[in-house]
């Protein structure tokens, strides 16, 4: 539903329709208008060396230097918690909690899956991405990396040679993408049968993830790109697979991509230099000082700096209305 809102204080008194996508004009004046996620912190923790965090539960699993930690957050800080399942001699490079008690871990040699009591041991693991039933992996045996797909049994169903030098992988159910700085490309493979079934040109691939509808990749700076997931399937009428994408604009330098919320919608915040939430298709800036990384549920946000990791709540929206497209001549601003 689109709140209807009037006489919100605006300089102009007029009625103003607003989603959280779009705005809907009722004058020829409302041409420009920013809406900004306001996120409020509710705790600071100053740690130095956080690579990367997820959330377990109501606690936080944290990547410090080469070991991983559970911490978990009261009125006096982070306070360290034991669990016997979790690798805590190694970092995590990718997390997923699959129960109220479970998850599956990776860390640079081990994939562990807690429920099933299960570990397998690989002798490099570069890369990681866990999606509803499936995990993706490139792996190396030191002198050849492979592209790998387990399923939630351990059980190896994909196990090919990287087409290309790798750094990054996404998996869903489907499909994995894996990305090559040097060659500037994201190759797509099916699952089911192993081949290639895509291949993305001149992207300088920063990170990847995988929505319900589409790939979605963050460019060093500046564009975000969201791939339909429908272009992947081949065409029922045998013609040319779609090969229309959407480019957004995101200003500044780009460190990964954050699934929004409980990771069941397209929504994404681009963590870096002038982060930003992707809701719908819209980039909406945050009202928060610039991070490397973090992670969501649908209650929490955390993020991480150089020398700390902050404990967010998103509190709020807020709209800036311009006139006439001048960013000077603001009309109003309504959170």
């Amino acid at each position: 539903p689109i709140p209807q809102f009037e006489n919100l204080s605006l300089h102009s008194k007029r009625q103003v329709m607003l989603s959280f996508s779009q705005i809907i004009p009722l004058s020829d004046s409302f041409t420009t208008a920013l809406i900004s996620l306001i996120l409020e912190e509710f705790a600071q923790v100053p740690i130095m060396g956080v690579k990367d965090v997820w959330i377990f539960n109501n606690d936080f699993v944290i990547t410090i230097n080469e070991k991983t930690h559970l911490f978990s957050l009261d009125d006096d800080g982070v306070t360290p918690i034991q669990n016997e399942d979790l690798i805590t001699n190694q970092p995590t490079i990718a997390f997923k909690q699959v129960s109220s008690t479970d998850f599956i871990q990776i860390t640079p040699t081990k994939v562990l899956i807690s429920s099933i009591k299960s570990c397998k041991d690989y002798s490099s693991i570069h890369q990681a991405s866990i999606s509803e039933s499936k995990i993706g992996l490139i792996v190396s045996d030191g002198q050849t990396d492979f592209i790998a797909v387990l399923d939630f049994e351990m059980e190896e169903i994909l196990n090919n040679e990287a087409p290309i030098p790798i750094e990054e992988i996404a998996v869903n159910d489907q499909y994995v993408a894996v990305s090559s700085w040097p060659e500037s490309q994201i190759v797509i493979l099916s699952i089911e049968s192993g081949e290639a079934i895509k291949t993305i040109e001149k992207v300088n691939c920063i990170g990847m993830t995988f929505s319900p509808d589409y790939l979605i990749v963050a460019e060093t700076r500046d564009h975000c790109l969201f791939y339909p997931l429908k272009a992947f399937e081949p065409p029922e009428d045998g013609s040319k697979r779609d090969t229309s994408f959407t480019s957004l604009h995101c200003n500044g330098m780009h460190y990964t991509i954050i699934p929004f919320g409980d990771g069941t919608t397209n929504d994404v915040i681009v963590a870096g230099e002038r982060p930003v939430l992707i809701q719908n298709l819209t980039v909406k800036e945050i009202e928060y000082s610039g991070f490397k990384g973090g992670a969501c549920s649908e209650d929490k946000i955390v993020l991480i700096h150089d020398d700390s990791i902050s404990f967010c709540h998103p509190s709020g929206y807020a709209m800036t209305v311009h006139e006439d497209k001048s960013s000077v001549n603001v009309i109003d601003t309504i959170q």
